[in-house]
């Protein structure tokens, strides 16, 4: 069952798990805001001391970075919170420099954390769509250098965490390459924001209010006023965006869209990083739930052994063992193909889905430790503070559906590659022989996005061309996870694990459909004996994993948590109060 949640990946998970585990500190300091994002930045150096001192080596292994995101996320989700500084800044560095000075410089104080990296890439008025970015970089060619603008309240750049003033701080910015007066598009540039003596001269930040919905951050506002430059070297263009000697602007791509596409490689990078990390907080989250049901006794029952808990835990564990293998393919695809563009479909396709499901099923769980759940000190809340932040960065997740579910009506026009189609994506190792009711996503898929691509929405709801993107992309995600649950588990050897994982394949997928029951008999795919059926099957599913829930906790691999409720919390409770031997 690991090799269903961690995809063949589990030596190096199990190295940083053991190394972050042997760290044996609190998650949190329970300070104010400030307390605890200095909590955070300590301990994401403390983190990359145990894992080797380098955070450069620890970018360049895509496997070792993926569970530096996964655990520090699970363990210690104060720090998880800047690990943008590995998977954006130092990423960016390496996948879009071109080795000269000033970036390996840059790396170097990144590497062991001297200072911390920042992506600032949102601006008050534009998000996702980076595209319409207002900040400008001017091009100098008396002195080579580039000085960086921000030319309307819009255009401030909005939410990097670069506040603390204690912690110097290098920025990825994504600004309008301005050349000869000419706008070259939306490049990464590698800038100094924040040194050991403070601001840079033409930097201006402002602290933004505190968050309640997401990880405490040193989140603020900044703009670039009169005097701010940064050698050409800074520009993050590689070997196909330069400077020549004589000052001229060279790129090997000559359209703006498709020259930040290759300039964005680390949001991609990112992305994947960030949507693993959601699921293993949100498998956490399920662990800690369960070991606390395996304790709590309501009317003489263990919570554990009550059927609507345990029905839960089933849905719950089936959906995040569902997404586990949803990351784990897309990770693999990218990693073997960064630059393809179905690579790239496949880990903005994978967002949405996966961060979504992740934050709900740790919202069900947490509701089954009642007012355990809400307590600072039993993780939920730092937990769902994370998931919530990777919602909303690098790409907002409705943003992101309907990019997703626009592609195959942009590739029917010839608009788009046909690799931007996921609805296309067939899975290897994809079971020659499915269940009827799996079918039916596939029969589903096929005429929900055959009736978008003519802007036709087939017995949905969408009143306008983003929710029809929305409703494609529902059907062509959840299509396509089932397919990636299913040809996992075809790969399983051991009997027991594969009858575990084929039980789990079964639930969600047979929840997907009868979500979706109404959709089905309306069209004509779903009959009343059918329906019967499905209820039937789904219920025997259920029942049939009821005895091996320990055997899904086991396989997440969660370690013992500083939480109250991972342990005896009636002992617990009375010895972090100061009442340890009041009862004997």
């Amino acid at each position: 069952m690991r090799d269903i949640v961690f995809g063949y990946t589990y030596a190096p998970q199990r190295r940083v798990r053991d190394a972050l585990v042997h760290m044996s500190e609190a998650p949190s300091s329970f300070g104010s805001d400030a307390e605890e994002v200095r909590y955070g930045y300590a301990q994401l150096d403390r983190i990359g001391t145990v894992l080797g001192g380098s955070w450069v080596q620890i970018a360049r292994n895509p496997w070792l970075h993926a569970a530096t995101f996964d655990w520090t996320t699970t363990l210690y989700p104060r720090a998880a919170a800047f690990l943008s500084h590995s998977g954006l800044g130092i990423e960016s560095i390496l996948k879009l420099g071109n080795g000269n000075s000033y970036q390996q410089q840059c790396l170097a104080e990144l590497d062991t954390g001297t200072a911390k990296a920042v992506f600032a890439s949102t601006e008050l008025s534009t998000g996702t769509n980076v595209l319409d970015l207002g900040t400008e970089a001017h091009w100098h060619r008396e002195d080579r250098t580039l000085s960086l603008h921000t030319p309307t309240a819009g255009a401030m750049k909005w939410m990097p965490n670069v506040a603390e003033d204690a912690v110097p701080k290098i920025v990825i910015v994504l600004a309008r390459l301005i050349v000869d007066g000419n706008d070259e598009g939306v490049f990464p540039i590698a800038c100094r924001v924040r040194g050991v003596d403070g601001l840079a001269q033409g930097v201006e930040v402002a602290a933004l209010p505190n968050s309640r919905l997401s990880a405490p951050m040193d989140h603020a506002a900044f703009i670039f006023g009169d005097g701010f430059r940064v050698p050409t070297d800074a520009l993050l263009g590689g070997s196909w965006a330069q400077f020549t000697p004589s000052g001229e602007f060279v790129c090997d791509l000559d359209d703006r869209g498709p020259r930040f596409k290759r300039a964005s490689a680390a949001l991609q990078s990112g992305r994947i990083l960030y949507t693993g990390a959601a699921v293993a907080a949100a498998r956490a989250a399920w662990t800690l739930s369960y070991r606390y049901a395996r304790q709590r006794m309501i009317d003489g029952t263990l919570l554990a052994d009550r059927d609507q808990a345990q029905r839960t835990f089933i849905s719950t564990a089936a959906q995040l063992v569902a997404m586990s293998t949803m990351v784990n393919h897309a990770r693999m695809q990218y990693s073997l193909r960064p630059a393809d563009a179905a690579s790239v479909a496949l880990v903005t396709a994978a967002k949405p889905v996966v961060t979504d499901t992740a934050y709900q099923a740790l919202i069900e769980v947490s509701q089954l430790c009642g007012a355990q759940g809400v307590l600072g000190e039993n993780m939920f809340g730092d937990w769902a503070a994370c998931i919530h932040g990777v919602q909303i960065a690098e790409g907002i997740n409705n943003s992101l559906r309907v990019a997703v579910g626009r592609a195959p009506q942009l590739v029917a026009s010839g608009a788009a590659a046909a690799g931007m189609d996921i609805s296309r994506a067939q899975i290897p190792g994809l079971p020659a022989y499915l269940p009827w009711w799996h079918e039916l996503l596939h029969v589903r898929e096929r005429a929900v996005v055959d009736a978008a691509a003519i802007e036709v929405s087939l017995g949905g709801t969408a009143i306008g061309a983003d929710s029809l993107a929305v409703d494609a992309y529902t059907v062509m995600a959840e299509r396509l996870v089932a397919d990636i649950f299913a040809a996992a588990v075809d790969q399983l050897d051991d009997p027991r694990a594969r009858a575990i994982a084929e039980n789990l394949v079964a639930v969600f997928v047979l929840e997907r459909v009868s979500a979706a029951a109404g959709w089905f008999t309306a069209t004509g795919n779903l009959t009343v004996a059918r329906a019967s059926e499905l209820s039937s099957e789904l219920a025997m599913r259920y029942t049939a994993l009821i005895p091996h829930l320990g055997a899904i906790a086991g396989s997440f691999d969660i370690p013992p948590l500083s939480a109250p409720i991972d342990h005896d919390y009636l002992h617990q409770w009375p010895l972090r109060l100061g009442w340890q031997g009041r009862w004997s």
